[in-house]
């Protein structure tokens, strides 16, 4: 049962911490949009990770039929739903790393030219707009809509057909792209000298994209920690050799180790990590610390590009440890 009662409409309610519930009956405007359109096809990675925005507009009426401005939980209580089944459609915070670059258009599921002119029919004074982000993992399209619920209990959608006044049809058909899996022929490294003296000597690896169109936004290591030496060993009797690779993000610096022998601070010097924005950052450093234990892996990484499409690569040492290169995951 509503915790509204048929006496509520017209008043205000409030609800959990103090926030004032309005106290709504009808709607008179309930649209969903992506870019700014209706009834159109919008591409869609199906990797999960690709968000597509979705604008819901709603104008909330009470029974008198004057515009009533929703709570912020009134307004979180919006739901995607399938046009189809009504079933849950699954909607993710939005996060910033993952871009939507694709550009929408007339939806063959409408049969007809209305979704080739930009939205008509804008929305009027008082429409409430909140954003919801779509992703998907699956090979079916998607046909999009919108649903709430009144404080009444009763169910608004926008997957009515011909609808009458007080009911609704807006949809995006969100068509899935299958993904893409990057092999390690999608990836380069590059070698800069980042610093050297006759205490250390430090080389910085760069992994990005071959297509300089693509970033990389997003990385998990496996097996292994990022900011953390997987190989260090000593060569000779006065030198070691240390690789580590970096988690991608926000430039920074950083120093091998953190917190070298009093007094010898001129062998761990800092350096940047990250100078280059959407690529991954991997360092060989010639020093004369040796800390144990001492470690040898080829590390697996799993790197995201800006459209949520990920790649798995091995990143390896040499024999002698001086040199990184990158391999099949």
């Amino acid at each position: 049962m509503s915790r509204y009662s048929e006496e509520s409409v017209g008043q205000e309610t409030t609800g959990n911490c103090g926030e004032v519930q309005a106290a709504w009956k009808s709607l008179d405007w309930f649209r969903v949009r992506c870019q700014g359109r209706e009834f159109v096809d919008a591409p869609l990675y199906a990797n999960g990770y690709q968000q597509m925005p979705v604008a819901v507009e709603v104008r909330a009426l009470d029974a008198n039929g004057k515009a009533v401005t929703l709570s912020q939980s009134q307004l979180d209580s919006i739901k995607l739903i399938d046009f189809n089944d009504e079933s849950s459609l699954p909607v993710v915070p939005h996060n910033p790393i993952f871009e939507y670059g694709w550009t929408v258009g007339r939806s063959q599921a409408r049969g007809d030219t209305e979704g080739d002119s930009e939205a008509a029919d804008p929305a009027p004074a008082s429409v409430q707009t909140v954003m919801r982000y779509l992703v998907a993992a699956r090979s079916t399209n998607i046909k999009v809509a919108a649903m709430i619920i009144s404080p009444d209990g009763t169910p608004f959608k926008t997957n009515v057909h011909n609808p009458s006044a007080g009911h609704f049809e807006s949809w995006i058909q969100a068509i899935m792209v299958p993904r893409i899996a990057h092999t390690v022929d999608a990836f380069k490294i590059v070698r800069e000298d980042e610093l050297g003296s006759m205490w250390v000597d430090i080389d910085m690896y760069y992994i990005s994209f071959k297509d300089e169109s693509l970033r990389i936004v997003k990385d998990q290591f496996t097996y292994h920690d990022a900011d953390t030496p997987h190989y260090r060993w000593q060569k000779g009797d006065w030198r070691s050799k240390v690789h580590i690779a970096f988690s991608v993000g926000e430039q920074r610096r950083f120093r091998y180790p953190s917190n070298p022998p009093s007094g010898e601070e001129h062998l761990a010097p800092w350096f940047t990590v990250n100078k280059y924005p959407g690529k991954a950052s991997v360092t060989r450093i010639s020093c004369w610390i040796h800390p144990d234990p001492p470690v040898s892996e080829n590390i697996r990484v799993h790197y995201w590009d800006q459209n949520g499409n990920e790649g798995l690569i091995q990143i390896r040492h040499s024999s002698d440890g001086n040199t990184i290169s990158i391999g099949a995951g």
